[in-house]
Formats: structure tokens, sequence, C-alpha cells
């Protein structure tokens, strides 16, 4: 496997595209539906931000290039970012990719132009994306008074479910090796300028490749993620660093996330039966 270069955006990988806001965009407010061509509006959706899409599968964006398939359920430190699908790309011998919304906190867009932020999420998840182990963008519109990113997300299996389908523990080696792959993109996230926390290092965010010989990270962060409750016992939540639950997220807590998934998959046992700390 090529391995990630560690430097802000990986030395020696490709240049990353400049995307060009659609003329206009970011000068209108995210509107409180989401179905295409304005047919159908409905009211807004509970989960997450009140101003998030709702999006059925057979809907299409990008004048209908992209044909919905499902929603996808993002960590819940990434709640108020926006939603995100699962969707064909029509144009593209019908390859599946993700569809993320680009939702900028209101006390960010209050103090720099959404426009300004929006293009800048969209260029640093780009130039992520040109490492091995990361989401690729492919493509950037403005739709509906909304942004949204598409991405190819790396081909597998997450490590969530292959863990339930093995019902036991992997080969130490090979979990040590999926381990060092993926302290490279965390070490990554952490040159970037500012550092990225992921915040939900989990099974459910691995993907392992077909071969089961590299592991992918995925469901990145476009802002810095929320504080997660463990209260609902759903998600990752035996995968957070006790710091991160009191609201003090740091590059360390994603260290300790990776620990509690490596811990997992090399011994069966799964922190959700019991929530415990790992000091």
């Amino acid at each position: 496997m090529q391995r990630a270069s560690n430097s802000q955006y990986g030395a020696g990988s490709r240049s990353a595209p400049s995307f060009r806001l659609p003329e206009g965009a970011g000068a209108r407010s995210i509107p409180s539906f989401g179905h295409p061509e304005g047919a159908g509006a409905r009211s807004a959706p509970s989960f997450g931000h009140p101003d998030q899409f709702i999006l059925s599968p057979g809907d299409t964006l990008s004048k209908n290039r992209y044909r919905i398939i499902n929603r996808i359920i993002l960590p819940e430190t990434q709640k108020k970012q926006g939603a995100a699908w699962s969707a064909i790309d029509t144009q593209a011998t019908r390859r599946r990719v993700v569809i993320r919304e680009i939702l900028v906190p209101e006390h960010m867009a209050r103090a720099i132009p959404k426009d300004r932020i929006v293009q800048r999420v969209v260029q640093r998840m780009t130039a992520l994306g040109q490492n091995t182990g990361f989401p690729s963008v492919i493509d950037f519109f403005d739709e509906k008074q909304s942004y949204f990113m598409v991405l190819l997300y790396p081909e597998g299996e997450t490590l969530d479910t292959i863990l339930k389908r093995q019902g036991g523990a992997l080969p130490e080696p090979l979990v040590a090796e999926y381990g060092y792959q993926l302290c490279r993109l965390l070490s990554l996230l952490a040159d970037q300028h500012p550092p990225i926390i992921h915040g939900s290092i989990s099974p459910q965010t691995i993907i392992i490749s077909n071969d089961r010989q590299s592991a992918s990270l995925i469901h990145l962060p476009l802002f810095p993620p929320e504080s997660p409750s463990i209260s609902s016992g759903k998600g990752a939540s035996g995968y957070y660093a006790p710091e991160q639950i009191r609201g003090e997220a740091e590059m360390s807590s994603d260290l300790y996330g990776l620990a509690a998934t490596l811990h997992h998959a090399v011994t069966g046992y799964d922190p959700h039966m019991r929530l415990t700390f790992f000091h």
C-alpha cells in the first residue's frame, strides 16, 4: 500500500484542484426544505440542524446527475454540520458516491462570509483527499441555496461490519498494520493549519479494503467536532476519550478513540457492552 506522506496536505501528492463557487453563492440563507426543484417541499427534519435538507431515495441533485439512494448517519459530533447521502453518479458509469451538505455554523458565518468558509472547506477536503486513506472530492455545487460536496469513499467495508460478522477478534498482526496506517492518517490531520480533530474514531468510521490490507478513515468533520453525549448509549460512545466527553477534545482524543478501536478489533471486546475508560 502507498503510505500517506506527513505534511500539511501530504507532500508528494498531486496538487488539489481549485473549486470556484457558483456566482452569487453564499449570498443566501440555507432553506428549511430539501426536495429537489422545490417539488413536494417538506418541513425541516428533526435530526441534526433545523436547516438541513431532506432528500428521499430517487430524488436528484445537480441537474439530475446524482440520484439519492439513502441517507447516511454521520457521527454525533457532526450532527450540525449538514446531512449526508449515498447516491449514484448517473454520468460516470453509475458509480456510488457520497454527497455531503456543507452547513456553516452560524457563529462562523457572522465573522466571515459564508462563501469563503465553504471555499476553504472544499479546498481543504480536496487536498486531504489526494492522500491514500481519505475520501476524495470529485465535485462541488450550489443548489437550492445550499452547498454540496461529492466524495468517493474508499472501497470496502467498515471495520464495524467486519467485526460483527466475524463475531470475535481479528489477527493481531493485521490489526497492528491497520493501526500503523491510521496513525499516519491522524498525523496528516494533526499537521493541518489549524489541526483537524476527527472526533469520532471508531469501527464505524474506518473502512477496510476488500483485500483486507488497507485501512481508511471516513466521515471527516467539515468544522470542529461538537461535544458528544454518552446518554444515548449508541454510536461511538465507548470510543470517546474522557476529556472529549467533558467538551475538551484535543488531538490526543483521536488517539484514544483509535486505541479503543484497535483494542476492540484485537480482543473482540466491544466497549458498548460496558462503558470503560482506558487510562
